[in-house]
Parts: structure tokens; sequence; C-alpha cells
């Protein structure tokens, strides 16, 4: 049966480069793990997996790992949608020919910007290597494709990008005109980032996505016609760069990204459902995410914020249905 709503898949989260969890953070939370099992009877697999399913995540936080920013848009449509092509790229590329996509497939990739850590899995991405598949790079930077050709030529990387199996095209659009891809109408907006970034809102299936990150927000959040406000107006889901927390925010100005904080005013004047903070910063734990989360979350609850009515935090394998 065709899908008849949007969803998403989170295969990379991490901002600048990847990085790895770490042995001590995967034993604790198998500890976690084994105290929560007590007095349950887990005698086959069947019955583990549902117990893991029933506390992961929830009653134990997820690993926020590894890879770099790459987020797939689901729509039952004809085609694969997806946000950027950082190292996360790969695990998606893998996961859609494990699901039996080898060929014959059809892939837009929209890409915020040029910096290395949002084009750096399109080397990795098994769907180049196949004939018959079709891969379209969206953007609205002049020089996309000559910085996709760059990262493969010598002595960058040992296949030329002229060994490419798959039929790939790029497009560079106009950031004043929504255009369609597969059913869903696609629109961008200029964001403040060192080089310029873009960011995407998708509409379609009733539902509107947005996908804003390397964007660096100040106290003009709360300034009257702040473009944002319009471009996340009603949207049911906003990915939005929370690199940084409310303390970062003084010393890294300037460095084009912005906060959890800044997320939630925004998502909150925007009147979105649901905001997702994304492109965490490769050096905090954990620990510290989680701690950011809970912040963003009081910090709405302080000021009686009725929208967004969820806050969350983006990790790697997240399956989200909208």
């Amino acid at each position: 049966m065709k899908q008849e709503k949007l969803g998403i898949r989170f295969w990379g989260t991490r901002g600048s480069f990847p990085v790895g969890t770490s042995a001590s953070l995967l034993r604790e939370r198998m500890v976690e793990a084994v105290e929560l099992s007590r007095g349950r009877d887990l005698t086959d697999r069947i019955s583990v997996e549902a117990f893991v399913d029933s506390i992961f995540p929830g009653k134990i936080p997820p690993l926020y790992g590894t890879n770099t920013s790459c987020v797939e848009i689901t729509n039952g449509g004809a085609a694969h949608i997806i946000c950027d092509a950082g190292s996360g790229l790969y695990s998606c590329g893998a996961q859609l020919l494990e699901e039996g996509k080898s060929t014959g497939e059809t892939y837009h990739i929209f890409i915020t910007h040029l910096h290395w850590d949002h084009i750096q899995g399109f080397p990795f991405f098994d769907p180049i290597y196949i004939s018959g598949n079709k891969v379209v790079v969206h953007g609205f930077h002049e020089k996309l494709e000559e910085a996709f050709r760059l990262q493969m030529s010598p002595p960058f990387f040992p296949v030329p990008f002229s060994e490419l199996k798959a039929d790939i095209s790029f497009e560079v659009h106009d950031v004043s005109k929504p255009f369609e891809v597969d059913g869903i109408t696609v629109s961008g907006i200029e964001q403040k980032h060192p080089g310029v970034s873009y960011g995407y809102r998708f509409e379609g299936r009733g539902k509107a996505v947005v996908y804003s990150t390397d964007s660096e927000h100040t106290q003009g959040v709360r300034s009257e016609g702040y473009p944002f406000i319009d471009f996340f107006k009603d949207a049911d889901l906003l990915i939005f760069d929370g690199m940084y927390s409310s303390e970062d925010d003084v010393p890294k100005l300037e460095w084009g990204h912005s906060s959890s904080m800044m997320g939630v005013e925004l998502a909150h004047r925007a009147n979105v459902g649901h905001l997702v903070l994304f492109h965490h910063d490769p050096t905090r734990t954990d620990e510290e995410l989680e701690g950011f989360l809970h912040k963003a979350k009081t910090y709405a609850k302080e000021r009686s914020y009725s929208l967004p009515n969820q806050i969350s935090s983006a990790y790697d394998g997240w399956i989200l249905d909208l």
C-alpha cells in the first residue's frame, strides 16, 4: 500500500565531524537495561526485542552518535528525498540497498551548503555506483557541481567522479522560486552562515517539514518581520540547528550556528508543532546533549508556551512518522 503520510529517517545528526560512541557510555546503557529487566520473563529473542523496544528510547536515552548531517524524508512517492550528504548518507544508501532498492531508483539530494560535513558522504553512497539509478543533487550554490567533483578528484579520493555508474545531475535553483519534486513542493531561504547556507521547506501529504541547519539566529528572532517566522509558519516538524547551549552563544557569535533556546523561540512564534534539535556539537557528550534538551523543554515550560507541543533531540537511526 502506498504511504499516505510523510516520515523522517535520521541518518546523521552531528555537526562538523563524525564522532564515535565511547565504550564507557555503551556499558552504562547496557547496565541500565539489565537493571530494568529484573523480574521480566526474557526467555526468547522475541521477548528480549520487545523489552528493548519498550525502554529505548524513553527510559534509556538514545546514543547521539556518530554521523554528520543526513536526513531522509519518506513520502511513499517514486523517488527518495534526502537532505544533505554528510557521512550519514552511507548508512542511508546501505539500508536502502538492504531493502531491495538496488537499481532503477531516483534520489533527490538537497544540499544546504558546501562545507565538507554536508557533502563528505556522497563518495560512499552505494547507489551512485549502480547503473540504472538516477541521482539529482539540488542546491542554490553556483559551484554545487564543482564541489562534488572536486572532493572525488586526486589526491582526495581514489575513484574519480567520471567513473560513477548512475545518471547524476545537478540542479541549481533560484531561492526565490518554489519548485516541485515527486509531488512535494520545495521552498528555500538564505541563512546566515560562513559561505551562506540555505534552509528547505517541504510540503506534501497535508504536512510541512522544515530542514534548517547551519543557520545563525540571535536576539533578532524576537523582532517584527523576522523572515524565518513566515518560512517556519505552521510547520508540523522543524529540524533546527541547536548546536549551542545558551551559555555558548556569546563567545561563539558569528560562527553560523544557533542554540536550542532560539529554536524554541522561533518554533513558538511560528506555531510549529514539533521542534527537533539537530547538528549536535561533536565535542558534546550524550549527557550534555540530554541536558540541552532538558533546558529547552524547561525554557518553553517556564514561559507557558503551548507551541511547540513537542521538543526532541535527533539521533542517528531515529524513525519519525508525522
